[in-house]
């Protein structure tokens, strides 16, 4: 009898608020930390208990009260997702409308309530709803612990396992200059920029080449995605060659944390008394939490003022969506203050950009590792860095129009490049000694342009002889250790692999789209 109690308490309404929220982590667990949901399930209990006990006091029979929490909630995180859907739909593009589809869930409401008020024995349902929750609950709970687990930051020990073929070299050197490597995510090459964005990136170029460095005019990166390039030219070696299986629907993409988090390049200058330097990222597979010295940036997503990206994109997939594009006046003066969805993005940008130029403080040699994602969308800075007022520039998480993308785009590369020119002159007039820096794009942002990044590189004294226009960044370790840390690593071919978002591993080999380069 006690067992058969339990069962007909009716938790699945508090299940489902919880599981719409982790089924939303889950789809975008790649791009979001586990954190960002933590506020907002906490929000949709509470809400879920408030409605339940109104419409317990309404129905004076919990059964009822939780059957129509749930229908309510139902209706509530789907209906932005099915305006979306009929929106992209060719048939049904014509539903796509907030009076039509407003009408069609209101109704579904009303004929659930009446059904629901006259049901004799409500409770039958409690203990099956309880059950399919509770799976609706656990499997995308599974899918973010998976992922979560597999890509937290691997053990050195772990990394020894997991790097079969790494070359069996030893560093020695007796000056030991700071190395910044500065990874500028998603910036592509200049003539990607001047052909495909109609901008002309010479004078910046120019500017890097006055200050000492070489400019790979010709450089691309070895692979379209930002983990599977990193974890390349971190280990100085090609995926396959690291024990990496890159064949379709291969379940090898954990095996780059370990390989990119802990590298073979992180690890040998750590075996000569470098210190290693990182930054909060967003992303967890670049973020060495375990650095010595580890930059986090301010911002709480927890106790934030504002309504954070995942948040945004919850509403954005609720019924809130029907405000949020109806309801302008509201949103410009009540809601928008609120939301500005990207916070976090902007804290951690300009953690990097601020800390950056202070780290020769640090009175040890050091490798410093910043990713830092921009130019990278979303595209909320202007030139200047202030943040752009425009909200078509970043509707989400996602990439705006095409016009407002390219804008958008190129803002971000003019803010770059003023805030790396600052950077890169503070460190060569701080550092007792001559520093190398290496400003890289990991990847290009559109698929034509995807593998074509910036690549610059400041090596001091003679160490520049080894550059060359086509080196991508598997070899731009090899330069960096063999002209100052004693080793002899053959150069590789330089090679570039394209692959899609859904399925990562899987590349192709592509070549340089421009004649010019292309024959290099």
């Amino acid at each position: 009898m006690k067992s058969k109690k339990r069962s007909t308490i009716p938790i699945y309404p508090f299940l489902f608020a919880l599981a719409s929220v982790v089924s939303l982590l889950a789809t975008n667990r790649s791009e979001i930390r586990p954190t960002a949901a933590v506020r907002l399930a906490v929000v949709m209990l509470v809400v879920t208990l408030i409605g339940f006990l109104v419409l317990l006091a309404i129905f004076r029979n919990k059964h009822k009260a939780a059957l129509v929490t749930t229908v309510l909630l139902v209706l509530f995180v789907s209906y932005g997702s099915l305006f979306d859907m009929l929106k992209g739909s060719k048939a049904l593009k014509f539903l796509a409308h907030h009076s039509y589809l407003a009408i069609f869930f209101l109704a579904l409401l009303a004929t659930a309530v009446l059904i629901i008020i006259r049901m004799k024995k409500p409770q039958k349902t409690t203990w099956s709803l309880n059950v399919i929750m509770g799976f609706a609950l656990i499997i995308p709970l599974v899918r973010c612990a998976a992922y979560y687990i597999g890509n937290a930051s691997p053990s050195k020990s772990q990394v020894s396992q997991e790097v079969v073929n790494n070359p069996d070299y030893t560093l020695s050197s007796e000056v030991n200059p700071d190395i910044y490597y500065i990874i500028v995510d998603s910036y592509t090459r200049q003539d990607a920029l001047y052909n495909d964005y109609g901008f002309d990136n010479s004078a910046f170029i120019q500017a890097l080449r006055d200050r000492g460095f070489f400019v790979g005019d010709c450089s691309r990166s070895n692979y379209a995605h930002t983990r599977l390039s990193l974890s390349s030219s971190l280990n100085m070696n090609y995926l396959p060659d690291l024990g990496i299986d890159l064949s379709p629907n291969s379940d090898d993409a954990t095996k780059l944390s370990a390989l990119l988090l802990h590298s073979s390049v992180r690890r040998h200058l750590e075996a000569i008394g470098y210190k290693t330097v990182a930054f909060e990222t967003g992303y967890v597979f670049t973020e060495m939490t375990d650095a010595d010295y580890y930059y986090k940036s301010p911002d709480n997503v927890i106790l934030s003022k504002y309504i954070e990206p995942f948040e945004y994109l919850f509403l954005e997939n609720s019924a809130f969506r029907f405000v949020i594009d109806t309801q302008t006046d509201f949103m410009d003066h009540y809601f928008s203050p609120l939301v500005f969805q990207f916070t976090s993005e902007k804290m951690r940008v300009e953690n990097a950009f601020s800390v950056l130029p202070t780290l020769s403080a640090i009175d040890e040699p050091k490798f410093v590792f910043a990713h830092i994602d921009i130019p990278h969308h979303p595209f909320i800075f202007m030139p200047d860095g202030s943040i752009n007022p425009d909200r078509r520039y970043y509707p989400n998480i996602y990439m705006p129009e095409i016009d407002l993308e390219k804008k958008g785009y190129i803002n971000q590369v003019q803010f770059v490049n003023s805030q790396i020119l600052s950077i890169v002159d503070q460190i060569l007039a701080t550092s007792k000694t001559p520093p190398i820096i290496i400003v890289q794009g990991d990847h290009g942002l559109e698929i034509g342009e995807r593998n074509l990044i910036l690549n610059a590189i400041y090596l001091p004294d003679a160490g520049r002889q080894d550059l060359y226009s086509s080196i991508s960044p598997v070899n731009t370790f090899r330069v960096v250790f063999n002209n100052y840390f004693g080793t002899n690593l053959p150069l590789l071919p330089d090679e570039s692999f394209f692959s899609n978002y859904e399925d990562k591993l899987a590349v192709t080999p592509v070549d340089d789209p421009y004649a010019s380069c292309s024959a290099k």
